[in-house]
């Protein structure tokens, strides 16, 4: 889904800006910006990830002190 909004707004873009290069400066710039909101997008679902795990282990090893 990514990929065909950047293709999309990429068209867009170079219908209303031509260029003779093949690929432009803004082109490259648009495909940079996904990639770095991508990588932001996947470290914060990393980091959700880690703690949720880690907030498991902690109530779990909790309930086994209470028991005990």
């Amino acid at each position: 889904m990514g990929a065909g909004i950047g293709l999309s707004f990429m068209t867009l873009m170079s219908q209303l800006f031509p260029s003779t290069l093949a690929v432009d400066h803004l082109s490259l710039a648009i495909l940079a910006g996904y990639a770095i909101v991508a990588m932001g997008i996947l470290r914060y679902l990393m980091v959700k990830e880690l703690k949720d795990e880690k907030t498991e282990v902690v109530a779990i090893t909790s309930c086994e002190i209470a028991s005990e």
